[in-house]
């Protein structure tokens, strides 16, 4: 027999040898590599396969980024917590690495909005530091310096903070306050706003917050907070105190001794005296400026006159000049106005193709009619009032304006004419009863003006004016030309295009006021028209009221304001109210109706209203839910529908679907994800009018007999109308709608 030791002695000879192998062959292949130029793209690679590491490593110790700017989220705040794991943790990853890294961390809804702002330059172009610029821009809470002065004031160390986060806390938000441009009026507003802490004072801070600017000072503070007093309130504690601190003659002082205390009287709100003491040319000091803060705050009206005789008959000198009183009368009234039904009430709107010159209309309709003393003037920039719209100069959201002829009052809705927008068009357009086709003269009809009279079509916006627009920029062969193909279009998409009103001027002349034959007088002459040809709607008064919400708003003080067209019956101030929608049923009380900023005592079915309800939160209620009256409508997700599929020749799939596949649908505000289902069929092909049942994603309110869109992508794909509302899914068919294609294989027998 062999020693043991010799075996293992062998052994290790062997696994020597064959390391000593392979580092050969590896200095060989290293050798081949450099030869071809191999090993610079393996680095590459190596260091690509590196930076995906990196960067799902960071990641997956990032939060998602939502734009909440009503609870403080905004994108400085979110991106102050990672700075440092972007530029010290991330300093390996390239610029472009960066950009990925960041907009990944992005919501949904925060990504569309900054692809939107940012088009049609692809995000991944700009810079890291670009993109991080821009996004603080789009995502920021717009603050004046007074309000960011406030916010220091405020700054308070948190529990779990350690001593070296809060120093370069208490440093960034001095830096912002600017302590260089602080004036002596702009500290002692700032200390006087700070000092309103108490929850009673809450109404008054929050006001002279919202009001106050980098230029106010402290009279103008104390002017505005007494206007928010209500019956009763103390507003001097110790009028002698405060005398007595000024250096008042003492007989002064007695004439106060029976009333040490000053209080607002019923209705001074509206109807009580200031006084007001002018200084003349003399500067103010501190204590002067106090005396004349104490002074107008005295409304007793006993007070006021005794003030007024000692004023008059004696000086008060410290070393200031001889006062000069003076009594006004001020009357605070309340800003809104009532709104008067006195003409009937109908919706239109302005749609077409983008930068046809929709906005530029409504603008100039506004203006004529502000002329004649029947509306207010609106400029382009206040319909187009959001930074994205003004940036890119289109319109995104709908407008909602108001304006009467000398037969009827209009609400106008501005729809967006951009594909990428085509969501919140739907959502004007089904608020109208008739619409105004804009059309350029220089492009005749586009895309987006055959999708847009397709739509107003099916949500049944049967009446329709055309104006065609920038004629003073054409000639009239070419003019001519351009009716002659919408009224063909319109016959095409099923109006009666040999008869429809068409109106030839230029929006642009009527709003700068040039060519009043090609401005005022076509604006004039297109609403006579709109006048004659859009019928006077028939509103549903009789039925409980419903109201599709279309954007909800928090205002401060107040509460929260849901806004929308009443579809049907009548809302009133005191009205109980329910939200229902997502999933969610929320109870409430109408405290207040308005339309177009005027008090409606009344809104009835087709207003254009906004609804200030109780004790409910901005983030409770979405776009697409509907207020109505308590348990007269339920949310359902199943239901049959008869669905028109449109042809490839009238914007519609080019191919036939089948069962299960998963489309968007529209209907009044809401949209939503669908299954749809084929019964008794295999498909269905364009151009065809089939029965289908509808499964929806999630619970909305659906009605028998309510029109509907689907869209797949950017293709309109049908239009339909509610023919059966069946039973809630279960939860196992509930289950069943993410399943898709392997639903379908399962239903036909291949799986």
């Amino acid at each position: 027999m062999a020693p043991p030791g010799g075996d293992s002695e062998t052994l290790m000879q062997q696994i020597v040898r064959q390391n000593q192998q392979m580092a050969e062959q590896n200095a060989r292949l290293m050798v081949l590599l450099e030869r071809f130029g191999i090993q610079e793209d393996s680095a590459s690679s190596r260091s690509s396969s590196n930076s995906e590491f990196i960067i799902e490593s960071l990641a997956s110790n990032i939060s998602e980024f939502s734009y909440d700017p009503d609870n403080g989220q905004v994108f400085d705040r979110w991106y102050r917590k990672y700075e440092d794991l972007f530029l010290k943790d991330g300093a390996k990853l390239d610029d472009a690495a960066k950009v990925r890294l960041l907009l990944r961390s992005l919501s949904v809804n925060v990504f569309d909005r900054y692809v939107n702002f940012v088009l049609p330059i692809h995000p991944r172009e700009f810079t890291f530091e670009e993109t991080v610029k821009r996004l603080k821009e789009l995502f920021s809470i717009r603050i004046s310096l007074f309000s960011k002065r406030y916010q220091c004031f405020q700054l308070t160390k948190n529990y779990a903070d350690d001593f070296v986060t809060y120093a370069g806390t208490v440093n960034k938000f001095c830096e912002d306050f600017e302590l260089n441009k602080l004036t002596a009026d702009q500290f002692k507003s700032l200390i006087f706003i700070c000092g309103l802490r108490s929850s009673k004072d809450t109404d008054i801070r929050t006001r002279l917050l919202s009001n106050a600017d980098d230029e106010c000072k402290l009279e103008s503070l104390i002017a505005e907070s007494l206007v928010v007093l209500t019956d009763g309130d103390r507003m001097i504690h110790s009028l002698s105190q405060i005398l007595k601190q000024l250096a008042y003659p003492l007989d002064f002082l007695a004439r106060f001794s029976q009333s040490d205390e000053v209080r607002l009287l019923p209705r001074s709100r509206t109807h009580d005296f200031t006084a007001e003491i002018n200084y003349g040319k003399t500067s103010v000091k501190w204590f002067e400026m106090s005396t004349y803060v104490a002074l107008r705050a005295v409304l007793n009206p006993v007070a006021r006159k005794t003030l007024t005789q000692f004023l008059f008959n004696t000086g008060v000198s410290w070393n200031a000049a001889r006062i000069s009183p003076t009594i006004c009368q001020k009357r605070f009234y309340a800003e809104k106005v009532v709104f008067k039904r006195d003409k009937p009430h109908c919706n239109v709107g302005t749609i077409g193709h983008v930068d046809h010159g929709k906005t530029t209309l409504t603008a100039a309709i506004t203006k004529v009619l502000a002329d004649k003393d029947l509306a207010e003037s609106k400029k382009y920039a206040d319909i187009d009032n959001a930074p994205e719209e003004k940036a890119r100069g289109i319109t995104i959201n709908v407008a909602h304006i108001e304006y009467q002829t000398e037969n009827r009052h209009y609400g106008h809705t501005d729809c967006p004419g951009h594909a990428d927008y085509i969501k919140n068009m739907i959502t004007g357009t089904a608020q109208m009863d008739g619409a105004i086709l804009v059309v350029a003269a220089t492009d005749g009809a586009m895309p987006q003006t055959r999708e847009h009279l397709l739509l107003a079509k099916q949500i049944g916006v049967n009446h329709i004016v055309v104006f065609i627009n920038k004629v003073d920029a054409a000639d009239q062969e070419m003019v001519d030309l351009v009716e002659m193909e919408i009224r063909e279009l319109m016959s095409e998409m099923g109006f009666d295009g040999d008869n429809v009103p068409v109106i030839k001027g230029s929006a642009l002349c009527a709003l700068e006021g040039k060519s009043p034959e090609i401005g005022a007088d076509a604006v004039m002459k297109l609403l006579e028209e709109v006048d004659k040809y859009v019928p006077t709607p028939t509103r549903d008064l009789d039925k409980p009221f419903l109201l599709p919400v279309e954007s909800v708003h928090s205002i401060p003080g107040r509460g929260t304001v849901v806004t929308g067209r009443l579809e049907r019956g009548v809302v009133k101030k005191g009205m109980e109210c329910e939200f229902v929608g997502y999933n969610k049923v929320i109870k409430s009380t109408i405290t207040g109706v308005e339309m177009f900023h005027k008090i409606l005592e009344e809104a009835q079915a087709g207003d254009q209203l906004g609804a200030l309800v109780r004790g409910i939160k901005r983030d409770d209620i979405k776009r697409g839910m509907v207020m109505c009256k308590p348990g007269s409508v339920k949310a359902n997700d199943n239901f049959e529908a008869q669905v028109y599929i449109l042809s490839k020749e009238e914007g519609g799939r080019h191919k036939p679907f089948t069962s299960f596949i998963q489309l968007q649908m529209f209907s009044r505000t809401w949209d939503c994800a669908t299954q749809v289902q084929i019964p008794g069929k295999e498909m269905v092909m364009p151009g065809e009018d089939a029965k289908l049942h509808l499964r929806l994603m999630r619970p909305m309110v659906i009605e028998q007999g309510q029109r509907f869109t689907l869209r797949d992508g950017h293709i309109t794909l049908g239009t339909g109308v509610v023919t059966n509302v069946l039973s809630p899914l279960s939860e196992k068919e509930r289950m069943s709608l993410v399943e898709g294609k392997k639903a379908r294989e399962k239903a036909t027998g291949k799986a």
